[in-house]
């Protein structure tokens, strides 16, 4: 069976028992050599950070802000597609969240994706 979600006004297949699959990371952590935590974004992998849409705060998976900075986390994934997969339920279920998706290369480029909801869009442009 497949359902769809209503999101950004396009539907979404969405497996009902699927469990997205990503590690979570510390962005700063002293114990990790390298220290840079793009040395963990391998080739076909991504790199998810939270963040709140107005004020840009981080956020965890469930929506808190992250209070200290040395609490940010961001979320590995193997795949974009599923990494976007789960940004996009995230954004449905929290929305105030924005979701970045970045590649190896980190913040030195701009994200491949960003997705945050329609609403905030439309405010923006207004």
């Amino acid at each position: 069976m497949v359902l769809y979600q209503l999101f950004l006004g396009k539907a979404f297949p969405w497996l009902p028992f699927m469990k997205a699959r990503f590690r979570v990371f510390k962005v700063y952590d002293e114990t990790r050599q390298p220290a840079d935590w793009t040395s963990l974004v391998g080739a076909t992998q991504c790199a998810v950070f939270l963040k709140d849409v107005k004020t840009a705060n981080p956020l965890a998976t469930d929506g808190r802000e992250i209070d200290r900075l040395r609490d940010c986390t961001f979320l590995l994934f193997d795949h974009l597609e599923e990494a976007r997969t789960f940004c996009e339920a995230q954004v449905q279920k929290f929305p105030f969240m924005c979701c970045e998706i970045f590649d190896a290369d980190g913040k030195a480029k701009p994200p491949l994706l960003a997705i945050m909801p329609s609403h905030w869009l439309l405010e923006r442009t207004n």
